[in-house]
């Protein structure tokens, strides 16, 4: 058998291949203008920069992966930031989860669980769900 058959090219996360050319330099600068108020616990400076960025015309890709704001807000233990990030649709990646579980943030596991981690998902092809 060849290695390729059993690779699983389903759990691949496409948004790490993301080109950074299709994403203008307003909206890079949104998403830097995000992660630092989400390392800032900054919950009115990130609401205005996904605000301005939702309004112009980012793509769904970019709204739902904004850099690692949501990995950022994890860091910090701000449930504040995650719970705001998750309302407005960003995607929870394995290492998000990966990062809640370390810190044992049970709180923030629960919002990740509520918008959509599945709770048996593996956290990558070699590492078994957060709950196992």
């Amino acid at each position: 058998m060849h290695i390729l058959e059993a690779f699983d090219f389903d759990v691949v996360d496409k948004t790490v291949f993301k080109d950074n050319k299709e994403v203008s330099p307003q909206h890079l600068q949104l998403i830097a203008n995000l992660r630092h108020a989400a390392a800032n616990s900054d919950l009115s400076a990130a609401t205005e920069a996904f605000t301005t960025l939702r309004y112009t015309s980012a793509s769904p890709s970019t709204l739902q992966k904004p850099g690692n704001a949501l990995e950022l807000a994890i860091d910090r233990r701000d449930e504040r930031m995650v719970a705001y990030l998750l309302s407005e649709g960003v995607r929870v990646g394995a290492e998000d989860m990966r990062a809640a579980v370390l810190l044992r943030a049970k709180p923030i596991i629960r919002l990740l669980l509520d918008h959509g981690w599945p709770i048996n998902a593996k956290l990558g092809w070699y590492e078994p769900p957060a709950m196992a």
